[in-house]
């Protein structure tokens, strides 16, 4: 059986969980702490900025006389990964917060840069 990290998890199962205390005994005991809370929910916030600002993007291309396709096409896939993204980030993963942190601040910094330069 794999967890959602995709790793091999050591109990096999013989089908869905019949009570709640056969859900809770086939759970594996998660790492939390405050920082952690923190930082995952930095990394949503970030991730979900990013989106808003390829929302944006994506509504200024289209409200434009002579829409690119190629562009509302790219800032609409890029919006789609980075929802996926945010779907697929979990909290106890410190190593994968800490990376969503990192790339979408930097992210943000250049779609804020783009935003800024079309409101001109």
């Amino acid at each position: 059986m794999r967890d959602d990290d995709g790793r091999d998890d050591d109990r096999t199962s013989s089908g869905p969980p019949v009570t709640a205390q056969d859900l809770l005994a086939r759970l594996r005991p998660r790492p939390w702490d405050s920082a952690a809370s923190t930082a995952f929910e930095a990394a949503q916030e970030a991730i979900s900025h990013a989106i808003g600002c390829y929302s944006s993007l994506l509504a200024s291309e289209q409200r434009s006389p002579n829409p690119r396709a190629e562009r509302v096409e790219a800032w609409s896939a890029a919006r789609q990964q980075c929802a996926a993204e945010r779907r697929r980030l979990r909290a106890y993963n410190r190593d994968q917060v800490a990376e969503a942190r990192a790339r979408y601040t930097q992210l943000i910094a250049e779609l804020d840069a783009q935003l800024q330069a079309q409101s001109r």
